[in-house]
């Protein structure tokens, strides 16, 4: 879970670490989002969300006004949102989402970093010390959409359909990523390519068939 690390650790000395070990195979499931998924965003569309659900004293997450969560949220990491300005943090919005229904343990929670990094920026990083992929899958879980749609009353009308865009637009979001990535060997370094081969894909059927 590299998010762990992130909150936890030295994020730069992870890396080093993992470059210095030079593991043959990674497998990474975990959290993370998009750098382009504001693109198409319904700015509009949130900015309202943010005014009359988030930012309300009645609409509650178990017992709790959203005005509170999202108050304490912004306290930790920023504002979500401005709406007189229409600016918006998406990665601030795309962390609140995945993270407001944790409020048993919310002192700490709302402290851990779930989306240190994008996506585009660990591949990156993980292509800088010498890793390829060999499995990439981007997917968004079914139970966040059901959660959102029920704790921000999504299903509502309003005059402007405010709701419907918002909700349409929170289901094309992808939340988790399932990445197997084979280090990268020179000629001197090269293995057997059928046994290597034979080997990580066994490793990697193993590792989806865990998550799945």
């Amino acid at each position: 879970m590299i998010h762990e690390i992130y909150s936890y650790a030295d994020a730069n000395e992870f890396w080093k670490d993992i470059k210095k070990c030079g593991f043959r195979a990674i497998a990474i499931r975990d959290m993370s989002y998009d750098e382009t998924a504001m693109r198409n965003a319904p700015i509009d569309a949130i900015c309202w969300v943010y005014e009359n659900v988030l930012m309300s004293d009645k609409v509650k997450y178990k017992g709790i006004p959203f005005k509170e969560i999202t108050e304490s949220f912004e306290d930790a990491w920023g504002k979500i949102c401005d709406p007189e300005s229409k600016k918006i943090d998406g990665k601030n919005l795309f962390h609140f989402l995945i993270k407001y229904r944790y409020q048993e343990n919310w002192s700490r929670e709302v402290e851990e970093n779930y989306l240190p990094i994008s996506k585009e920026r660990l591949a990156s990083i993980l292509a800088s010390i010498g890793y390829s992929f060999k499995h990439k899958e981007s997917s968004k879980l079914e139970f966040y959409g059901k959660c959102w749609k029920k704790d921000f009353k999504l299903d509502i009308p309003d005059n402007n359909g405010y709701r419907k865009q918002f909700y349409a637009w929170l289901l094309t979001l992808d939340t988790h990523i399932k990445w197997f990535l084979e280090k990268t060997y020179g000629s001197k370094e090269s293995l057997n390519e059928d046994i290597q081969n034979s080997n990580l894909n066994a490793a990697i059927n193993d590792v989806l068939s865990a998550y799945k």
